[in-house]
């Protein structure tokens, strides 16, 4: 949905652009459920009704790791900004007319969760599940990158 909404033009930066999020390659995820069920086979009083976040082990700035993708797709970065109290409150606007209207089959535009999603840092820490089942991504946030981007031009990945 990002790329789609780069493409057709109604992408912006949130905010000031810094904000710093988690990020998953696909494999470190799998990678992490495999650990888990190890774990739970082994010894699962120690796993057993905890929640766990998986990810990169670093943050990313999120729009600096956007662009990396746009860029390595061949679409232009993503420049224009827009502050985050503006989008919250467009977004507040569009969810109010979307339910005073009735209109359920599809999303707003802009909401205000999604304002807060792209304009504020949000990550968490993942030494939990290396403490209790041994979990760290093998994959390098940069490599998980390159391979998106290579599976990408090849054809082997389809982003839109």
């Amino acid at each position: 949905r990002v790329i789609k909404a780069h493409i057709d033009g109604r992408l912006k930066i949130i905010g000031n652009g810094e904000n710093l999020v988690d990020v998953s390659y696909i494999d470190n995820v799998v990678d992490a459920h495999l650990d888990l069920f190890r774990q739970m086979i082994h010894d699962p009083s120690k796993v057993n009704g905890k929640p766990y976040f998986i990810g990169q082990n670093e943050p990313v700035k999120l729009w600096d790791f956007t662009n990396t993708i746009m860029t390595g797709i061949g679409l232009s970065k993503v420049e224009k900004k827009v502050p985050l109290s503006l989008a919250y409150f467009i977004g507040a606007l569009l969810e109010g007319f979307f339910k005073i209207l009735g209109i359920k089959k599809i999303d707003p535009p802009m909401t205000r969760f999604v304002a807060l999603q792209l304009g504020k840092s949000h990550y968490f820490s993942h030494q939990r599940a290396f403490e209790d089942f041994g979990h760290l991504p093998k994959i390098s946030t940069e490599e998980g990158l390159k391979r998106l981007i290579d599976d990408y031009r090849s054809g082997k990945a389809h982003i839109l």
